[in-house]
């Protein structure tokens, strides 16, 4: 199995080191950055690697890069990093954590499923997806490209996410329900009819913000 090098320095890169290294048997071997982000020459007891110099340190054929860029500018961050990534001919891994029950093989690359996260038979999983703990996505749903399920966010059957949404904690989406581009589900709420794309939803009178800016959305999610 191929060594892994985690690309980004943040509280979800630190602990994500910490589970796989709990978890399996991968070794990480560093942390990677753009030049321009690099402040320091270690991160959590490794050394941190400029992604542009990455095979002057390590083979090619020797490592994947899992990316933990977070959900920041509704997930197009990450998108971006992955993108690079695939652009430099690495391999983006995918890890599933040993608590996880994963029910289908229609599964894209790149996505992160962590603790007690669980999902059902038939469905499909784009690329570059996060699914946090005790995340549940039910029967014949399909899931587009970098979304990020918080923890204990669920979905019924024969549910339909497209690409960059944000499931906040504990949120739910009914059976059938269609769910389109970036739209920022709020922790708690329950969306039981199709939605737009660029929509905000929070618990607070089960408000729906329609054509919602970029902006907007990164301002909640970093708020």
């Amino acid at each position: 199995m191929k060594d892994l090098i985690i690309f980004g320095t943040n509280a979800f890169s630190k602990q994500l080191k910490q589970i796989i290294e709990k978890d399996s048997d991968r070794r990480i071997k560093a942390f990677c950055l753009t030049t321009d982000y690099i402040k320091t020459d270690t991160f959590c007891g490794i050394p941190i690697i400029d992604f542009d110099h990455l095979e002057t340190c390590f083979k090619k054929d020797t490592f994947e890069i899992l990316v933990s860029v977070g959900y920041g500018n509704m997930n197009n961050n990450r998108e971006y990093i992955f993108k690079k990534c695939i652009n430099k001919g690495y391999n983006v891994a995918s890890y599933r954590h040993s608590t996880a029950k994963i029910m289908t093989d229609n599964i894209g690359i790149g996505n992160i499923f962590l603790i007690n996260s669980f999902v059902s038979d038939f469905t499909k999983i784009g690329n570059g997806n996060i699914i946090h703990n005790n995340v549940i996505i039910e029967h014949e749903s399909t899931i587009g490209d970098y979304n990020f399920f918080a923890g204990a966010a669920a979905t019924a059957g024969l549910v339909k996410i497209a690409s960059h949404c944000f499931l906040g904690a504990k949120s739910v989406i009914c059976d059938e329900v269609s769910i389109a581009d970036y739209n920022l589900i709020g922790a708690g709420v329950v969306i039981s009819s199709d939605t737009e794309s660029y929509s905000i939803h929070s618990v607070a009178k089960t408000r729906t913000i329609r054509n919602a800016s970029l902006e907007m959305m990164n301002y909640l999610l970093i708020k």
